[in-house]
C-alpha cells in the first residue's frame, strides 16, 4: 500500500476478482454469488472509508450486468480512473 495511503481497492479486489472469474468459468454462468465487497469491519472507523463499497456482476440472458455502489463519489479525480479499471475489469470478465 502506497505511504500514507489508508487503503486501496486493490487490497480488497485482488482474491474476490480471482474467485469470481473462477465461480464463472468453473461453476457456470448461472450464480448471483458473483459479489465483491470493498472494505472490512474497521473501514469505518477510518477517516477516509473507501467510497467504493461493492461490485456485482452477473450473466443474465448472455450478457453481463455490472453494477457498483458507491458511498461518495469524486466526479472529477474519480470517474476516469474508476470507469476506465471498470471497464477493464468487465472485459477480463466477460473474458
Amino acid at each position: 500500500m502506497k505511504e500514507g495511503a489508508q487503503d486501496t481497492y486493490g487490497q480488497y479486489l485482488e482474491k474476490q476478482i480471482a474467485e469470481v472469474l473462477r465461480m464463472y468459468e468453473n461453476e457456470g454462468l448461472n450464480t448471483n454469488q458473483a459479489f465483491n465487497t470493498i472494505g472490512n469491519m474497521e473501514s469505518i472507523t477510518l477517516p477516509n472509508p473507501p467510497c467504493l463499497r461493492m461490485i456485482d456482476s452477473r450473466v443474465k440472458d448472455n450478457k453481463l450486468h455490472f453494477s457498483v455502489y458507491f458511498r461518495s463519489w469524486d466526479l472529477w479525480a474519480g470517474y476516469p480512473s474508476n470507469f476506465a479499471t471498470f471497464q477493464r475489469l468487465k472485459e477480463l470478465i466477460s473474458g
